[in-house]
């Protein structure tokens, strides 16, 4: 998994289960001991196990097929195609051809031999309009195989998957044995996922078609919590999967219910604790991707609820404990990995816990990918959780696959270093290697990883992590970004920049900031402007923090005037909250650390981002006064520490008139 860092950028790298809906599970999931996965055991006989050749038969002329029958001709010949390397469905052969043939063939006798989009008036429904609980399950499996196998026949299986969805949508269909009847199927939950899996999986959106989005919406919001709260049996691959299908189908919905249901039995403490939980039973890797989808939908903007907490608990110290357990029993790598950027974007923390699965990716370093050991630096920084020795090691793992580095992988370890105030040789060898790299956009370095490498260089000398590695890498930078002008960059990404600027001025950096020919500085300059008004503006409108109008009061009282949304200097950087003095004429600010600012790991230390922000305000103010959340609430303490800062600065001004 992992995005852009800090940035909400495209998240990627995820392991996933491909789910075969109803029956034995396909390749990374857990299959049936059928041969080949086949469905096994008492079958009617449209079930039975077909052969390539009987299905390409059947496809070839389907009107015989009932509908459920064609289902399961279309479900064989998906598993053979699946299998395709031991069967000879190659592409390009001539069997392929056929095996296209037929499947467009049963896609068509489904619909009514025409899309269902266009389908004339009739008096009886298109056979897909017919299909129970299991056989819509099987399909939707069965055509996001065969769409990823050629794509010719993918726009005919979206209008089928259109049509899947909405009969799926209709009342009782996936819930119940047989339609209006009241027996909930035994497998209702795992039908449901495996609709929305495989509906996904062929790339059908939410935003493509109504019937899409009210399958979702039926199934997230109302069905599958409802059979949750009933206590029907549900497997944990089903709900990781029905979590990574809201991602990719770019669900816009609630995901309230579903978690809050899954949260009230992951534990079920009636039945004997967490081993006797929903997810008792789950691989890391059912865990791995539930964190992993809820995060991603986190990021844009589709929240989970407070029923996330009870399961990140659970998962986590599930994951932690399965590293005690035989080596194939163990999270992979990329399992851990995906696991603390999902815990980082859903804000969850346990400092022992982390510790553990921190320490076990490095011990896993040399099975990890690039992407894995980048995400697992942004989580752990995300987190506010620092080790030198960990964020050494991964750094060095990283170096390891130099070759490899993709430009997000660079920037976003380069980004994690800095909000760690992590430097060293480790450090300076990544901007080296960023330095060798081709940063155009042929390299593929687009400018949201220019922009971030950047801001990051920017931080690091700011807190005195400075080398010429790390110059000669912002100078690459610097000319590419120079090059590719204002236009190139969104106005947030310009924000970015000018932290880069100001810090090229301040240590003479060889070739300058940015380029005011192209009018890069100016439009830099704007967008940094404007950024810190709306930040002020945002201040005044809400007070500022707990901690901020606690120490606004205790300085009002002792006779201060205050300022809540100050702005210093000439660009108008935003002081949150600022004491004007007649012995200061450009006023003292009092900066209040937020939860992000400090590190939980060790605590007390501060993050590199809030080190940089108290160095700009320093250059623009007479003074600074820092506190914690806590000092904010004694009043006596906020005097105390404005007076000293006062008497410093006009100590500062005797010594300069002497």
């Amino acid at each position: 998994g992992g995005g852009q860092a800090g940035r909400g950028g495209r998240g990627r790298g995820e392991q996933r289960n491909r789910q075969e809906p109803g029956r034995g599970t396909g390749k990374g999931g857990r299959a049936s001991r059928g041969r080949g996965g086949f469905p096994h055991g008492d079958k009617s006989r449209e079930e039975r196990v077909l052969s390539l050749e009987v299905c390409i038969k059947n496809g070839a002329n389907p009107a015989h097929l009932t509908p459920n029958s064609t289902v399961f001709c279309m479900y064989n010949m998906a598993k053979h195609v699946e299998m395709g390397t031991h069967r000879g469905v190659q592409h390009g052969s001539s069997k392929c051809a056929d095996v296209v043939d037929a499947a467009r063939n049963l896609i068509r006798q489904l619909l009514g031999n025409v899309p269902s989009s266009v389908a004339p008036a009739s008096t009886s429904q298109p056979p897909v309009l017919q299909l129970g609980s299991k056989h819509l399950s099987l399909l939707a499996w069965s055509l996001s195989v065969m769409s990823v196998f050629n794509e010719s026949i993918s726009a005919e299986a979206r209008q089928l998957c259109y049509a899947l969805a909405e009969r799926a949508a209709q009342p009782r269909v996936i819930r119940t044995v047989v339609p209006d009847v009241q027996d909930v199927h035994p497998e209702a939950c795992r039908n449901w996922a495996g609709v929305l899996y495989g509906l996904a999986k062929v790339g059908v959106k939410c935003s493509d078609d109504a019937r899409v989005k009210q399958v979702f919406h039926v199934c997230m919001e109302q069905e599958l919590p409802d059979l949750l709260s009933q206590g029907q049996r549900c497997l944990p691959q089903s709900v990781s999967n029905a979590a990574m299908a809201c991602v990719d189908a770019g669900y816009e919905g609630s995901m309230e219910p579903f978690i809050s249901a899954v949260a009230r039995r992951v534990g079920e403490p009636s039945k004997g604790g967490v081993d006797e939980g929903i997810m008792a039973r789950t691989v890391p890797q059912d865990w791995s991707n539930l964190f992993n989808a809820c995060a991603k939908l986190e990021q844009r903007g589709v929240r989970a609820g407070g029923g996330m907490g009870i399961i990140a608990k659970v998962g986590a110290a599930a994951l932690a404990g399965a590293l005690q357990k035989p080596v194939q029993h163990q999270p992979k790598p990329q399992e851990l990995a995906n696991t603390l950027w999902g815990l980082s974007y859903l804000g969850w923390y346990d400092a022992d816990i982390i510790e553990v699965l921190a320490h076990a990716v490095v011990e896993r370093m040399g099975s990890s990918t690039p992407q894995g050991i980048s995400n697992t630096l942004f989580a752990l920084s995300t987190l506010g959780w620092y080790d030198s020795g960990v964020y050494d090691a991964l750094l060095v793992a990283l170096l390891n696959r130099s070759d490899q580095l993709a430009p997000q992988q660079c920037s976003n370890a380069m980004y994690s270093c800095a909000v760690a105030s992590h430097g060293g040789s480790a450090v300076d060898k990544l901007a080296q290697v960023i330095s060798g790299q081709d940063v155009s956009k042929q390299g593929r370095w687009n400018t949201q990883d220019l922009n971030s490498a950047l801001y990051a260089w920017a931080v690091l000398g700011c807190i005195g992590v400075a080398s010429d590695s790390l110059n000669e890498m912002a100078q690459h930078l610097l000319r590419e970004v120079n090059n590719r002008g204002p236009a190139a960059s969104q106005a947030s990404h310009l924000r970015q920049l000018y932290p880069a600027h100001l810090e090229a001025e301040r240590v003479g950096l060889q070739g300058g900031g940015l380029s005011t020919a192209n009018g890069m500085l100016q439009a830099t300059a704007e967008q940094h402007i404007q950024g810190q008004a709306e930040l002020c503006m945002k201040v005044r409108q809400s007070g500022g923090t707990a901690g901020m109008r606690h120490a606004a009061a205790a300085l009002q009282r002792a006779g201060y005037e205050v300022e809540l949304g100050g702005r210093v200097g000439q660009d108008g950087y935003q002081a949150e909250l600022l004491v004007r003095h007649e012995g200061c004429p450009n006023g003292i600010a009092v900066d209040v650390l937020s939860g992000t600012d400090r590190f939980r790991h060790p605590p007390g230390q501060i993050s590199g981002k809030a080190r940089q922000r108290h160095a700009q305000i320093r250059q623009r103010c007479d003074g600074l006064v820092v506190l914690s959340e806590a000092a904010a609430k004694q009043p006596g303490l906020v005097v105390q520490q404005l007076d000293q800062e006062l008497w410093y600065c006009s100590s500062a001004d005797l010594i300069k008139i002497g």
